[in-house]
């Protein structure tokens, strides 16, 4: 402590005129001979320490229980941390754990440009966005999570720079959400942004940091995937514009001349356009032997979740939700989250436990959907 004290006080006086120093300090057996010793010039006068006043103290008996002092009759005692030249850092209070949160999963909305060509735009008399926006505040109250499946934008048959900057509003809500983007096809033009190692020099919205093309999550011990589903589709795979997207431009100039993507209240442009494909298509492979399209990509998630090793897999595309079913094997842990570019609109819960449902968003409430998808 002698060391210590004559240290600092060499600091203090160090750029001061020792001749005009004059040093007040309490009395102290080890401070004032070391001052004296080590710089004799400095003049130190010894100032007693002023008493603290005295409060009156009343004593505890058993009589006059503590809780019946009045304020003005306790002393405040303060305490004073130890003086220390390295003070060790304070302990902090463990971060809380996060309660596992239940995840929604849709696919398929297809925001266009609100156009004849927008499927989502003319849906539910021009109130599938408020029916949306209904479903994410759902979403929020439930605690939950959201991760987008796949063509959540309409690429294929709209301007890219006008869907975005018309859907900004949208955008911003799903960003604040902090909801995982992946790609599909019809979104697969931005498919070499979420490549880069920083996308926002492309697409600075905060939406587009969570952009992916698949998603995996390990929830109750369990490897959960998800994609959009195209990726098994050979007409649609691929970044390259494919037979898929020469049928969805066709479709879109049927769209225009109908001036809506609405033949009926039950029936849309692109389901008779494309189902003329579908036939033809279908036909050709079944003169070859081969099965029609919609067999052969629901076979080919069956394939993909065995070889990938994932336990569940979540998927959009085909626009059908429901449960994969197998005559051999029963209930298939393959899952479809539909479409909200539809009459009907879907999507998927998976609970913090690891169990999976599907449900219908009717009248702004989940309705439950036990449909089978067999393979």
């Amino acid at each position: 402590m002698d060391i210590i004290a004559d240290i600092l006080f060499k600091d203090v006086v160090t750029d001061t005129d020792p001749e005009e120093v004059e040093l007040q300090c309490c009395a102290n057996e080890w401070f004032y001979p070391e001052v004296t010793k080590t710089m004799p010039e400095i003049h130190v006068s010894i100032v007693p320490p002023p008493e603290a006043p005295q409060a009156p103290v009343k004593p505890f008996t058993a009589d006059d229980p503590f809780e019946s002092w009045d304020a003005e009759q306790l002393i405040p005692v303060p305490l004073l941390a130890p003086f220390s030249l390295n003070p060790q850092p304070q302990p902090t209070k463990p971060a809380p754990i996060s309660k596992p949160r239940p995840i929604y999963v849709v696919s398929d909305l297809h925001l266009g440009d609100g156009g004849p060509r927008d499927n989502f735009a003319y849906m539910s008399n021009g109130h599938r966005e408020d029916e949306f926006i209904a479903f994410l505040n759902f979403v929020e109250e439930q605690n939950g999570r959201l991760i987008i499946a796949g063509d959540l934008f309409e690429l294929w048959q709209s301007n890219v720079s006008r869907v975005l900057t018309l859907r900004e509003r949208l955008l911003d809500r799903l960003a604040a959400m902090e909801a995982i983007y992946i790609l599909g096809n019809h979104d697969a033009d931005l498919l070499y942004f979420c490549t880069r190692v920083n996308s926002n020099c492309w697409l600075s919205h905060p939406f587009f940091g969570t952009m992916r093309t698949e998603h995996t999550e390990c929830i109750n011990d369990r490897s959960f995937h998800f994609i959009h589903g195209h990726e098994v589709d050979h007409y649609c795979a691929g970044d390259n514009p494919g037979l898929g997207r020469i049928a969805a431009i066709y479709s879109g100039l049927r769209e225009d001349r109908n001036g809506s993507p609405l033949l009926n209240k039950y029936k849309t442009v692109e389901a008779k356009s494309i189902g003329r494909f579908e036939r033809l298509s279908n036909f050709i492979r079944w003169l070859c032997g081969k099965p029609n399209r919609t067999r052969t990509m629901n076979q080919g998630l069956r394939d993909y979740i065995r070889k990938d090793e994932y336990d569940v897999l979540v998927s959009g595309h085909t626009h059908r939700a429901g449960q994969f079913w197998s005559k051999k094997e029963g209930s298939l842990p393959i899952y479809n989250a539909g479409t909200w570019a539809e009459g009907t609109c879907s999507f998927v819960v998976i609970s913090p436990g690891g169990s999976v449902g599907i449900f219908d968003w009717i009248d702004d409430q989940p309705e439950p959907n036990t449909t089978r998808i067999e393979i």
